[in-house]
């Protein structure tokens, strides 16, 4: 079964669940993911790194359940963007910018910690970049990706022209060989 699964559907931990596959089940309620996810071994910290989850307390604009979001890019003026599913409305999915206000903590992807730099996850609802994370993974800078697709295509071109040079050159032997061994035409000169 999917971690998601074990979510209420529509609702903003499913959407977590789905978006970050290591988050476990079993979390609880939204305002609970915190706690929970330290009694499962994850590390938590005060600050939003890129990947992480930021967990919000219950009330103050959000329900008796909490809040969960993805966050997806940090910005200089200390607030944050965020991808989330049920901010707007059951099974409602949108990005925004969000503050500190109500923020709990967050949970930390596996093997990081909130001094660490972590990769950009694009928005899910870009179906550019989904198209993109379907191919080389979520988390790849597209940039370098389109780098290494140059590289692999300058490898294959040089290949490409030296089997033909191969091909040509082992051609040439044969046609210099038969043209070697056609006797020449003397063409006798009037007097």
């Amino acid at each position: 079964m999917s971690n998601e699964l074990s979510y209420t559907w529509g609702n903003c931990t499913y959407f977590v669940a789905k978006t970050l596959p290591w988050i476990p089940a079993g979390l609880g309620d939204a305002y609970q993911w915190l706690a929970n996810a330290r009694a499962k071994g994850l590390q938590t910290g005060s600050t939003p790194v890129v990947g992480s989850v930021v967990v919000y307390g219950q009330g103050h604009g959000y329900s008796n359940f909490g809040h969960v979001a993805v966050v997806q890019s940090i910005n200089g003026d200390g607030t944050f963007n965020v991808s989330e599913m049920n901010f707007l409305g059951l099974n409602k999915v949108d990005t925004r910018k969000s503050s500190m206000n109500d923020v709990v903590g967050f949970i930390l992807p596996p093997g990081t910690t909130s001094s660490t730099n972590v990769p950009t996850f694009p928005s899910p609802t870009d179906p550019v970049t989904a198209l993109v994370n379907s191919v080389v993974g979520a988390g790849t800078d597209f940039s370098k990706f389109v780098a290494q697709g140059a590289f692999i295509l300058l490898g294959i071109l040089v290949v490409v022209l030296g089997l033909f040079v191969l091909i040509v050159g082992d051609f040439k032997k044969p046609l210099a060989k038969a043209l070697n061994t056609i006797p020449a035409v003397e063409v006798a000169a009037n007097a």
